[in-house]
């Protein structure tokens, strides 16, 4: 029995010894090669003052997460960032322009004072303060998680289950709200992110998973979510699922480094150092499970980091001593200056960060050669362009004149057509109110009382008849006349001789009349029918004069559009000769220029180039 509590003893205690060995392996490496501390004062107002300034920076969405470790998750209320943004903006909380007695203004206040305290003697003070005017005013979903964050992080006021049944209240606000995606979506993110540190707090590890899961779900790239479920699943020994989140974590980490280097900002190159979302896992005792991916990649980099550093050093000083920099190297200035910074500050640090960013250095340094050698072979080919733009000009004259030509053809063609149709307009008119005239008589003619064969053998009769009366009566007086001598006393005598004796005058008048009359409307009828059928072919000629007319005038408009076209066609043609002889003038010229500049590119950029070629 001595014997197996011995060896039960002696087992627990070489359990406890490799623990410990463990985490001091696990705690020099941090502090070897992970850890990473700015010169400033890191405090409570520090850490406000740094995410702010991430909030401020217009860094790609995908790495602008403010990184929340579940053992600080109090202080992320306090400060700047989306989640709370989202909130104020929801609740319309303006904190400046709330008055100092305001409930929700004290509930920021206290719980603000809370967070500062650190679980000293006053943070219950402040945390009750905060709870009773939670349940005093109304329930929004931002004072609901301030007060379940208060019930899992107050050592004195510890519940998980209540802070637990909170953050499903609140959870169920967002649900219920209409919020924008973009907006719930980040809400749930964090809501589901604080539920999980309840339970990993508690050492649930399984519900934590589960929490984080769901978190990933509103946020796929979350790096606070991928973090916890990481370590989520090292203490459930789902070792495979663990490392594969922690080099995504470092690829995050890595990126966030390398965007700080690209915008030559050496305070977030600084921050991003200091606040790797890695360094954390070096915080829990189960870190050292993931320890290998780490070291593998320090012993990587390790041994090459100085060598590269001096190797940048050495073409940093070739590229300044030549010429070209001399002249222009403002262009570059301040990323070369800003590579010189990192090699003075950083070139002999063992931090893994660090030692990765040397290759983004040296892609930076590479991307300013690839600056000049643009410029040099642009500044040589401005000159080349400048020579070519005597041809460009001319060419560009050539075809504004060719332009300008076909525009004046155009426009005279379309004279000419507007000219023809006007001609046509009056010469129509013309011709239309003459057939209209000429149809206007031939339906008149029949209406004339002179042409008319009845009125014409009436008027006759008429005359006749008037005319075989005075015949009559100068008959039968001439008559009476030679007979006056023998009977001079008988009235009746007298009347009866007038009378008889004029009568074989006037019916042979009135005969010959009648035949006069007859011949006169017959002539009346026919000479009708001649002017009537003058008229007729009158308006058919009108109609032929009409077509004809209409003919004449387009065949005259075509032939002057023909003229038109002849006489600018061999403008045109010498225009489109000279622009081609120009074109093949250029294309020779150019290829003659650029034969004799690509020798001059090559002399000036070998240097460079050779440069650039030691990182490839």
């Amino acid at each position: 029995m001595y014997l197996e509590n011995n060896t039960l003893a002696s087992s627990h205690l070489d359990h406890e010894i490799v623990k410990e060995q463990k985490k001091a392996q696990l705690n020099e490496f941090f502090k070897k090669y992970i850890k990473y501390s700015r010169k400033i004062k890191h405090d409570y107002y520090s850490t406000l003052k740094d995410n702010s300034f991430l909030s401020s920076t217009q860094i790609n969405y995908e790495l602008s997460e403010h990184f929340v470790y579940y053992d600080d998750a109090p202080m992320f209320w306090v400060y700047e960032n989306p989640a709370t943004n989202f909130l104020h903006k929801i609740y319309n909380l303006n904190v400046k322009k709330l008055a100092s007695n305001n409930p929700q203004k004290l509930i920021i206040d206290y719980y603000s004072k809370w967070v500062l305290s650190n679980n000293n003697s006053d943070s219950k003070y402040f945390a009750l303060s905060v709870i009773k005017l939670v349940r005093d005013s109304r329930k929004n979903a931002f004072n609901l998680l301030l007060h379940a964050t208060i019930l899992a992080y107050d050592k004195d006021l510890f519940d998980p289950e209540t802070a637990l049944l909170i953050l499903d209240e609140a959870e169920e606000v967002f649900h219920s709200k209409g919020i924008e995606d973009s907006e719930s979506f980040e809400l749930l993110y964090i809501t589901k992110l604080f539920k999980g540190f309840v339970y990993y707090k508690i050492m649930d590890f399984t519900n934590a998973r589960a929490q984080f899961e769901e978190a990933l779900n509103f946020k796929g790239d979350g790096v606070s979510g991928q973090f916890h479920l990481a370590l989520s699943n090292i203490n459930l020994g789902q070792l495979n699922e663990a490392f594969n989140l922690v080099r995504k974590i470092y690829h995050f980490d890595l990126a966030r480094i390398g965007w700080a280097i690209s915008t030559n900002s050496r305070q977030l190159f600084e921050y991003f150092l200091e606040e790797a979302v890695c360094r954390y896992f070096f915080l829990e005792e189960v870190g050292y499970e993931i320890l290998p991916i780490f070291e593998r990649s320090i012993n990587d980099l390790i041994g090459s980091g100085q060598v590269r550093c001096d190797k940048l050093r050495e073409d940093i000083i070739m590229l300044k001593d030549m010429k070209w920099y001399k002249e222009k190297g403002e262009m570059i200035g301040s990323s070369i200056v800003y590579i010189e910074n990192f090699l003075k500050y950083y070139s002999k640090s063992e931090n893994i960060f660090i030692l990765e960013s040397i290759k983004m250095f040296e892609e930076k340094f590479v991307g300013s050669i690839r600056i000049i050698l643009d410029t040099i072979e642009n500044e040589y080919n401005e000159k080349l362009n400048y020579q070519l733009r005597i041809y460009d000009l001319k060419i560009q004259e050539d075809k504004e004149l060719k332009n300008r030509l076909t525009m004046d053809l155009e426009n005279s063609k379309a004279r000419l057509e507007e000219k023809k149709e006007m001609t046509i307009k009056n010469f129509e008119y013309s011709m239309d109110e003459k057939i209209k005239i000429a149809e206007e008589r031939i339906k008149h003619i029949d209406l004339k009382n002179d042409l008319n064969p009845t009125n014409s053998f009436k008027n006759s009769m008429m005359y006749t008849l008037m005319l075989a009366l005075l015949v009559l009566l100068l008959g039968g007086f001439a008559e009476y006349s030679n007979s006056y001598v023998q009977d001079l006393a008988s009235f009746q005598k007298v009347i009866s001789v007038v009378l008889v004796s004029g009568s074989k005058w006037g019916v042979l008048t009135f005969f010959v009349g009648i035949f006069i009359s007859m011949f006169l409307s017959a002539s009346t009828s026919l000479e009708k029918n001649r002017i009537k059928q003058s008229l007729v072919r009158d308006f058919n000629n009108l109609k032929d004069e009409k077509q004809r007319g209409l003919k004449r005038i387009k065949e005259d408009s075509e032939q002057a559009v023909k003229t038109l076209i002849d006489r600018n066609k061999n403008k045109l043609e010498s225009c489109d000769l000279q622009i081609k002889e120009l074109q093949e003038k250029r294309s020779q010229d150019e290829a003659e220029f650029r034969n004799s500049i690509s020798s001059k590119i090559k002399a000036e950029t070998q240097k460079l180039i050779e440069l650039a070629n030691h990182y490839k």
